[in-house]
């Protein structure tokens, strides 16, 4: 038995929390006109896309370098991806990230400190 079975332990958690889910909370009545709003699908697909792009690029950066073919091909997908997420944003009329946000000064500095902070860490372990 190696160290890696503790992971295991994680699925009958999962498996308890979704029938847990599925028990206790109420379902969502979908109503035309009903205040509740659908699944904004293509705006959490390109979200996905661009997050995942981002950390490929930063992950594959170490194999292959920062102008790598890999490196360079997941950041042009990232670069693609965020302003496709923030257009489609401003067009829906129940975004999965309200861009008027941005235009608050404390939330706005903590997302920039985060973001330093998270880089300066990435830069430790390099």
């Amino acid at each position: 038995m190696g160290w890696g079975r503790i992971f295991f332990v994680n699925i009958p958690i999962a498996i308890a929390a979704l029938v847990l889910t599925v028990r206790v909370v109420p379902k969502p009545l979908n109503r035309p006109g009903s205040a509740l709003p659908g699944l904004e699908v293509a705006g959490m697909l390109l979200f996905a896309l661009f997050a995942s792009s981002l950390l490929y690029g930063t992950i594959r950066s170490h194999a292959s370098g920062w102008t790598g073919s890999g490196t360079l091909v997941a950041f042009g997908v990232c670069a693609v991806a965020l302003p496709a997420f923030v257009l489609r944003q401003r067009a829906t009329d129940h975004p999965i990230f309200d861009l008027a946000l941005l235009h608050r000064p404390a939330f706005t500095a903590a997302l920039v400190a985060m973001f330093v902070g998270e880089f300066t860490a990435y830069g430790f372990l390099a």
